[in-house]
């Protein structure tokens, strides 16, 4: 990870060939979480402009998979800003920040776990619409 000091560096700190972004593939999820593995290193924080299409056609090795799970169970996601292009309401632009959570020294390996269900009621048209 690099730190600019001048807006006038973006064009000799990123490649501008567009061959460097051409990857026939993507994974959203997983580019957000090497990003957010990257930029929280240090302070734990990660602030982040995510340009989306809702594309996810890459599959994930059982490793890659594994790594964005971990960095999706450890971190705290706030998104206060998502823009929309009016052309394509499916291509966003996303403010993120990013929190890595503390983890527990506890282990959860071998602990008994209970989940309690309240007791709920279901609405007529809910009801009616699962029949």
């Amino acid at each position: 990870m690099r730190s600019l000091k001048s807006p006038s560096e973006l064009g000799s700190a990123f490649p501008s060939d567009t061959s460097a972004y051409s990857d026939g593939k993507t994974n959203k999820p997983l580019a957000i979480a090497v990003a957010v593995a990257e930029a929280a290193k240090h302070s734990g924080m990660a602030r982040l402009i995510v340009i989306s299409d809702f594309l996810v056609d890459a599959d994930l090795s059982p490793s890659q998979q594994e790594f964005e799970n971990d960095i999706e169970s450890k971190s705290a996601v706030d998104t206060p800003l998502i823009l929309v292009w009016k052309q394509n309401p499916r291509v966003q632009v996303k403010l993120m920040r990013f929190r890595l959570l503390k983890t527990s020294s506890v282990s959860q390996k071998d602990e008994a776990v209970r989940i309690q269900l309240l007791p709920f009621t279901l609405r007529k048209a809910l009801r009616e619409s699962w029949t």
